[in-house]
């Protein structure tokens, strides 16, 4: 049995090493000081598409499982070009803009590099442009999210 991490799995962990190197300690501690939330952390994560990783596909994320989101957690480090599908804001793939999706993508050093576009029928394009109309109606429903 091979317990070892999948060339996927790998990827995931060099780019979120990348990403969180850019918060060092004194960064945490000055949130453990003011007992404040890590909001440009948590801007920083969004902005890679990583929040949605382990989020079900229903609801925009790309239905990962809790090991990928841990090992995203411990991977924006490398600048490995590698592609998997993540939760990314779109501007314009796939005729979609403006939201959060679950697409694949290549990651690198900052997170999200490029989004892949694959090619999809046209019953698989109706569907993701309804589901991203769906997210949008959602976040709408809810109100404007401030991230900062």
């Amino acid at each position: 049995m091979n317990f070892g991490l999948s060339e996927d799995q790998q990827a995931i962990v060099a780019a979120v090493e990348k990403l969180c190197a850019g918060f060092g300690d004194e960064y945490w501690r000055a949130r453990d000081a003011e007992g404040s939330f890590p909001h440009d952390f948590h801007r920083a994560i969004a902005k890679a598409g990583w929040l949605g990783i382990a989020m079900p596909e229903k609801y925009g994320g790309t239905g990962l499982g809790i090991t990928e989101a841990a090992l995203m957690v411990r991977a924006v480090l490398g600048d490995t070009g590698s592609q998997m599908p993540v939760c990314a804001w779109v501007t314009g793939e796939y005729g979609v803009s403006d939201v959060y999706l679950g697409v694949p993508a290549r990651l690198g050093a900052g997170g999200v590099k490029e989004i892949v576009e694959l090619p999809l029928t046209d019953a698989e394009l109706a569907n993701l442009r309804a589901a991203a109309a769906a997210v949008k109606e959602k976040v709408a429903e809810l109100g404007a999210v401030d991230l900062g």
